[in-house]
């Protein structure tokens, strides 16, 4: 299952890569022809990266997926979440779980 040369992108608690660690033979989810980020929720220096993802791609237990609700500048916006959560103090020890995710106050850019 976990081939590094599989089709699809694994995403993990990774700070860069747009959060790959390997491509796998198996997909867990299918963004079609949308755009979803990918927020790290724990790790030692990835906790609260984001990422674009689209396609078709699986994702670890250390992932959240997020669909946006309105549409807007989802690259500037992702950048911006995550300058915003990685400065918040959060990593392996204190990780994102849901209630911290929801009673999260960040700020993102509408046109």
């Amino acid at each position: 299952n976990y081939n590094s040369l599989g089709n699809y992108p694994l995403i993990a608690a990774k700070n860069n890569n747009n959060g790959i660690i390997k491509h796998i033979n198996d997909f867990s989810f299918d963004a079609n022809d949308e755009k979803y980020i990918t927020l790290c929720k724990q790790g030692d220096g990835g906790s609260g990266y984001c990422f674009i993802q689209t396609g078709k791609f699986a994702v670890t237990s250390s992932v959240y997926i997020l669909k946006p609700t309105k549409t807007v500048n989802l690259e500037l916006n992702t950048k911006i979440l995550t300058l915003q959560l990685t400065n918040m103090g959060f990593g392996f020890s204190k990780s994102i779980n849901r209630e911290r995710l929801n009673n999260l106050r960040v700020y993102m850019y509408t046109e």
